[in-house]
């Protein structure tokens, strides 16, 4: 006799988290575990890519233009490329962390993301996440034992902490999901088409016509999926992209302001230091022989 088996079948509904994460994907590029027994004079320091920490001891103050947090056992960390961190810490207090470097594909998204959460330092305490550690461990066992499957690994780990992440902010439970989809597509489409012409001067008009929509449409799209207006958004991601210019080449301010299309190197600084919290001249000063995490 065959006997019946009853089973509750859970078919997931969509909502905002899973929505964005099924247009973002990511690359690692590094992870591993830190550990030092004093990093009290430890100053300032940045990361050229996007850097994943989780605690697992010590306790550590790290600030970035105004933001400032203290991370502590089981607090995780999101760090942006490219920002002025400081870090500080009692003396002779072991700091131990594991880590993921990596970046927010496409290109495009790097600053979509951000500005989603709407702060340049992301930070969950243990009462917002539950114990991953395992996670990060299981990376690592899988790195030492060369098994297979290490990268897709990686990309799942940082997927999970997304969803915290993601969880912690205030969304809109109301927001129509569906219509929310078609939107943040139409938002992707419109952010690659700025990073590929980031350096020429960008209309709003020319990136609505470029997606066959109004220009007020493309203003609805990107006030409802960041809550910013697409003008502001092409600030925002000639102003990143600057940053990389200040660090890594020898061009002048007037050259940089000029290669990504601002109206003129004071536009640009005003614009800079708008942002930042300090002009362009400076963070690129500051940002020599700093500490590259």
């Amino acid at each position: 006799m065959i006997k019946s088996i009853n089973q509750n079948s859970l078919r997931p509904n969509d909502d905002f988290t899973s929505a964005f994460l099924d247009g973002v994907d990511f690359k690692v590029n590094s992870f591993g575990v830190y550990t030092q027994d004093n990093i009290a004079d430890l100053n300032q320091f940045y990361t050229s890519d996007y850097e994943l920490i989780y605690y697992l001891t010590g306790n550590v103050e790290l600030e970035t233009y105004g933001k400032k947090i203290n991370a502590t056992n089981g607090n995780v960390v999101l760090l942006k490329p490219f920002n002025l961190y400081s870090a500080h810490c009692d003396k002779n207090n072991k700091i131990s962390y594991y880590f993921i470097h990596f970046d927010i594909l496409p290109d495009a998204l790097h600053q979509t993301f951000f500005d989603i959460v709407g702060t340049n330092l992301i930070h969950l305490s243990d009462n917002d996440i539950p114990d991953l550690s395992f996670l990060f461990a299981e990376i690592l066992h899988t790195w030492s034992n060369k098994e297979s499957g290490l990268r897709a690994l990686s990309i799942a780990v940082l997927r999970i902490f997304f969803v915290y992440i993601l969880r912690s902010i205030s969304i809109n439970s109301d927001i129509d999901v569906l219509n929310y989809n078609g939107d943040i597509n139409s938002m992707f489409e419109a952010t690659k088409y700025i990073q590929k012409n980031i350096k020429k001067p960008i209309r709003v008009e020319t990136v609505a016509k470029e997606l066959g929509i109004s220009t007020s449409g493309l203003y609805k799209i990107f006030t409802k999926t960041i809550n910013q207006s697409p003008s502001h958004y092409i600030k925002k991601t000639k102003l990143l992209e600057s940053k990389k210019l200040l660090v890594f080449t020898n061009k002048t301010i007037d050259q940089i302001a000029d290669s990504l299309g601002f109206l003129s190197s004071s536009h640009f600084c005003r614009d800079f230091h708008k942002e930042y919290g300090i002009p362009p001249s400076k963070y690129r000063k500051d940002m020599e022989g700093l500490v590259k995490f």
